[in-house]
Parts: structure tokens; sequence; C-alpha cells
């Protein structure tokens, strides 16, 4: 079964680019529904991660590599995907912290959030980016776990910390994905993510033991990516010949009906095109794997980290010089994004191509020794050994 589906390269990318443009709209107060509602791009990066874990992931089989050996080397994979690119852009942010936030709130004092009552001006975190529990908590991906570390810099890197979590506890979500144990699944992780609503408060809904900037907690969002692993083991049934299976279908949909119906509509358009082989959704497949969605998708993890670092220097410097005065919000979004747009990509490739890939490349060369290892350890059982037993 091919391991690589083409079309997950476009959506990806674009994706990234709902994301940057949605801050972009943010900043210079041009709202255009959906542009302007960039988590809801998140949740669906989330789906997409849940998938791809469970497509990736096989039950495990006689000529395999132990539990162990085999969830060790996934993280080693997954760490080296994310640490390699966020670790040098993490530092980088620390050391505009300060400059970076001042600018942020006097624009916001010209073109405030969408979500600001009249009058009130953007409080920016107080949290000093210097702090050691803060440079430890970010290091170790644990600052999502913290409400006054988990959004407390330019990057918007909350969402980093939670996919690490998810990375953590995946290989046991994956033993429950199997047979009935796929309700078990759904149930803990609908109610979990129903009791840390009663406990934690997201955004300005405070909760009885903290607030959350941002859901960076795992249990905000646990159900989507369960919906994405059930989406990802129907999509490797059908690769592999077993057929559909409605359990999994229940699964991945349920969750759909606790999140915005546009994020509801994206997942069912995903789901389709990996799950139905028609002329229309072939010819969007086709669409979504050609040359400049690749990139696009190559560049993605880059576009979403680095956009928000240049992002408000720039719209402060075309303010001051009065690029703006006088233009609609609609010019204003067009210009900024005919300016940004070139510099967010480019430096998006150049870390790929020098950074991400090189990383990506040990991350697998490290997990591909923690398996060999076992395969030559006296007494592994491989097929080979089998035979000349």
């Amino acid at each position: 079964m091919n391991k690589h589906i083409a079309c997950l390269d476009g959506i990806r990318g674009s994706l990234a680019m709902w994301v940057f443009w949605g801050h972009v709209s943010h900043a210079i107060a041009f709202h255009v529904p959906i542009l302007e509602a960039p988590g809801m791009a998140v949740d669906l990066f989330m789906l997409l991660s849940g998938f791809l874990m469970a497509w990736h992931w096989r039950p495990g089989r006689g000529d395999e590599p132990s539990t162990s050996r085999r969830v060790f080397a996934f993280w080693i994979r997954r760490f080296f995907r994310i640490a390699p690119l966020y670790y040098p852009l993490f530092v980088v942010a620390v050391l505009l912290t300060p400059t970076y936030f001042s600018t942020q709130e006097s624009m916001h004092a010209v073109y405030p959030f969408p979500w600001m009552p009249e009058g009130e001006l953007w409080a920016a975190p107080s949290v000093e980016p210097f702090a050691p529990a803060n440079l430890f908590a970010h290091f170790t991906f644990a600052f999502g776990l913290v409400p006054k570390f988990a959004a407390n810099n330019p990057l918007p890197d909350w969402s980093i910390g939670l996919e690490m979590q998810f990375y953590l506890v995946f290989p046991l979500l994956a033993a429950l994905l199997p047979g009935r144990r796929v309700w078990l699944l759904l149930g803990t992780a609908l109610a979990l993510w129903f009791v840390n609503g009663r406990l934690f408060g997201l955004y300005m809904q405070p909760g009885l033991l903290g607030t959350f900037p941002q859901p960076s907690f795992i249990l905000f969002k646990l159900h989507v990516f369960v919906a994405g692993m059930a989406l990802g083991t129907l999509a490797a049934d059908l690769g592999t010949g077993r057929g559909f299976r409605p359990a999994y279908a229940l699964v991945f949909a349920l969750p759909l009906l606790l999140l915005e119906k546009v994020v509801a509509f994206g997942a069912v358009a995903i789901a389709v095109l990996v799950l139905v082989d028609r002329r229309p959704t072939r010819l969007v497949r086709d669409l979504l794997g050609t040359k400049p969605f690749r990139v696009l998708g190559d560049v993605s993890y880059g576009v979403y980290l680095v956009h928000t670092m240049p992002l408000y220097f720039v719209l402060h410097a075309l303010h001051e010089r009065g690029a703006f005065e006088g233009l609609a919000p609609w010019a204003r979004f067009a210009l900024a994004v005919t300016i940004l747009t070139p510099l967010v990509v480019s430096a998006a490739w150049i870390l790929h191509r020098t950074i991400e890939l090189p990383g990506i490349a040990l991350g697998r060369r490290l997990a591909r020794r923690v398996l060999d290892r076992e395969a030559t350890s006296p007494g592994h059982d491989t097929p080979a050994a089998r035979v000349r037993g």
C-alpha cells in the first residue's frame, strides 16, 4: 500500500496559508468570514495529524519490532520532525518578545482584534521570556500544560506543544484502535473533553482550576485527534482490501458534532477525498498533489511557525509611512499579503531545506538504529531465523 497520500500535501499547505492570512486579517482589522477564524484551520491540522499517525501505524506482526522499541522509534521520528526547526525559531522569538509585543500593542490600538470590546486594548502576556521556568517549559515542550506559558511569545506555538502531547500518548491511543476497543477510545476522549471543559476555562471564559489562553492542553482537542485516527484507520483498511467498517466511520463522525460547522465540513471533505475513488475526487486529489501544492505542503510547518514574527513589524512600518492611511480594509489586506507572502514562504522554503530535511533524515536514521538493534540482537525471531529453525 502506498504510504504517501499526495493530496494531503496540498491540504496541509492550504491550511497553513489560511492560518497565515487569517492572522494578517486580524492584524489590520479586515473582517471576512472563515478566513478570520484561523483556529478552525488548526483543528483540521489536528485531524490530519491523527489521520497520518494512524495511517502509518500498523498492528503488530510476528516479524515487527517489539512494542517498546517501536514506540521509542516513533517518538524519535516525531521529535526530530518538530524540534529542529522549533528550537532556533523559539530562541529568535524569545529575543524579539519585548519589542514584538510592544509593536503589536501599538498596532492593535489602531486596528483592534475583532473580539475586543470597543476601547479595550490588547494586553500582551506578562511572563518574563527569559525566566528559567519559561525556557525549560518550552525546550521540553511542556509549555502547553501551563496556562501562563501556553501563548507567551511571538510564535503560534501553542499547537506545537499540543501536537507533542498527542505524539506522547499516541501509542496508548493506538492500542485502543483495533476492534471494539475503538468505542472505549471514543468514549474516553469525549468524557475527558467534557470533564476538562468543566475544570479549565478557555480564552475569556474562566475555569475552576485555571484558564488557558489557547486550547494547548491535549484534553481540549483529544476528540479531534481521535476522529482523525478513525479516519486514518478507515483509509488504511480500504488500502489493504479490508473494506469499509462502519464503526470507524461513526468514531470519525461523532466528534465532528462538537466542532464548528466549517471544521466539520472540512473534515468530511477530507474524508471524501481519501475514501472515495471517483472521477470528481480523483481530479481534486490530482490537483492537490501537483508540484505547487507539494511545495506548499513541504513548507507548511515553516510558514505556520515563521509568519507571526515579521507580521507586526512589517505592518507597523507600512502604517508609520502612511501606506495604510485612507485605504479600505480589503486594500490594506491585499497590500499586506502581497508583501508578506513572498517573504514568509521564501523563509519557510530555506528553513525547510537547511533545517527541516536534515532533521527529518537524522530522526529516521536514529529510529532505524533502534529498530535494527533488535533485529540483530541474539534470539530475535526474524523470518530468516524462523526458516533456519
